[in-house]
C-alpha cells in the first residue's frame, strides 16, 4: 500500500507541475494578446480556427481580450473556445479535453 501511495503522490506532483507550466504559458499569451488591436485579435482568432491549426485555448484567449460586442458574438458561435475559457477561469485547464 505504501508503494501505491507513493506512486499517487508522484503523479499528483507531476500533474500540478504540468498545470503550473500551462497556466504560466497561457498567462504569457494573455499578456501578449490583451494589448493587441481588435483587428489583430481577429486575425489571431482566425489563424487558430482552421482545420490545420485548431487551438480552442488560443481562440478563447483572443475572445477574452476582445471588446464585449465582438468577443461575445464569436463566443456564442464557438462552443469549444467557450468551454476552454471556462476551464481557464476555474484553473482546470489540464483536464480540458476540448482544448
Amino acid at each position: 500500500m505504501k508503494f501505491i501511495g507513493l506512486v499517487v503522490d508522484v503523479l499528483k506532483s507531476a500533474g500540478e507541475a504540468v498545470n503550473q507550466v500551462l497556466t504560466r504559458k497561457w498567462l504569457e499569451k494573455w499578456i501578449e494578446l490583451k494589448g493587441l488591436r481588435p483587428d489583430r485579435l481577429q486575425d489571431f482568432y482566425d489563424q487558430n480556427n482552421t482545420d490545420s491549426n485548431d487551438k480552442a485555448v488560443f481562440r478563447a484567449l483572443a475572445i477574452a481580450a476582445m471588446a464585449l460586442p465582438q468577443g461575445h458574438d464569436l463566443l456564442a458561435d464557438d462552443e469549444r473556445a467557450y468551454m476552454c475559457l471556462k476551464k481557464i477561469r476555474r484553473g482546470s485547464l489540464l483536464f480540458c479535453r476540448v482544448c
